[in-house]
């Protein structure tokens, strides 16, 4: 069966012939409709979505795959394209092939029974919330080699340690919004820029590991981290924006840098537990007073 040439009356009476696995053959990609529905042969059900070589680029229009279980991905695969996967909810793993370059727009979004990513070193870029509420997510493994996790990626997923390899240079807004049991992130040394929104509404993060490439944590980056307490910035860091720290309640002690140039208002608002901040930079004094410090704080400058 020519997949570059296949129409979805051709895939239907493929799946009528097989009675129990959908298989789709070919070198090319095919787009599934929203309507797909998975079928019942007697006491069988229609469960497995086999992908078989050498199809290379997967696209789907979402929301046809309540009944799957099982989805086998070949190992020729090089895209996973924009709601390739949506909503299997019945799909509790997936294995990415090596090879794979590309997980595209909300890839595998809201599979809400998927336990464990392991993402192959041959992973370039994680597309716009291409894993986002994936509710029971608890393990994600990233390897050396991913370069871009874009915006919303993970948003709302379960993940409860992160570890970000060097080879990441960016992150996009509000990646790892809300993963509300996420307690530990280490930032590999090549990220230079993070987003907005970064690690908002992780209540459960108490842990944050910054590196010396990021020179600004964007607005919002941790607000509503509740449990916040242990965060360095290290020298190299020239801006802190609006409301980066706000509600984060159990900060007791910061000490901003000689590098910084600027604290956006609001940036430690509502940190009800913080009492003493150290201050390396006479103009990074006078900023505090836009963000909003709680009343009683020690302020302390110290010359370099």
């Amino acid at each position: 069966m020519d997949v570059e040439k296949l129409k979805w009356k051709d895939v239907k009476d493929y799946i009528d012939r097989l009675n129990s696995k959908l298989r789709i053959i070919g070198s090319g990609y095919i787009i599934i409709p929203w309507s797909f529905e998975t079928k019942s042969y007697g006491n069988n059900m229609s469960n497995t979505l086999n992908i078989v070589e050498p199809v290379k680029v997967i696209n789907a229009i979402g929301r046809g795959y309540e009944g799957i279980e099982q989805i086998t991905i070949p190992k020729t695969t090089k895209i996973i394209g924009a709601h390739a996967f949506l909503m299997c909810n019945k799909v509790s793993n997936i294995d990415i092939p090596e090879g794979t370059i590309s997980i595209d727009l909300g890839a595998f979004a809201r599979m809400s029974k998927l336990e464990k990513v392991v993402l192959p070193s041959s992973i370039k870029c994680i597309g716009i919330a291409s894993f986002s509420s994936c509710h029971n997510m608890k393990e994600l493994v990233l390897n050396e080699g991913l370069q871009e996790i874009c915006k919303h990626a993970f948003e709302e997923c379960s993940i409860e340690t992160l570890v970000i390899p060097n080879s990441v240079i960016h992150i996009g807004q509000g990646a790892f919004r809300r993963c509300g049991k996420l307690k530990d992130v280490k930032l590999g040394s090549g990220v230079g820029c993070i987003e907005g929104g970064i690690f908002s509404g992780c209540i459960e993060l108490e842990n944050v590991e910054l590196n010396e490439k990021i020179t600004t944590i964007p607005e919002e980056a941790f607000w509503g981290c509740e449990k916040l307490h242990n965060i360095k910035l290290k020298e190299g860091l020239t801006h802190i924006e609006e409301r980066t720290f706000k509600e984060c309640k159990c900060i007791e002690f910061i000490e901003i840098p000689n590098s910084v140039i600027s604290i956006g208002t609001d940036a430690f608002a509502s940190c009800k537990a913080l009492k003493r901040v150290i201050v390396h930079n006479i103009d990074a004094e006078y900023r505090l007073k836009e963000a909003k410090l709680s009343q009683g704080v020690e302020i302390r400058y110290v010359a370099n």
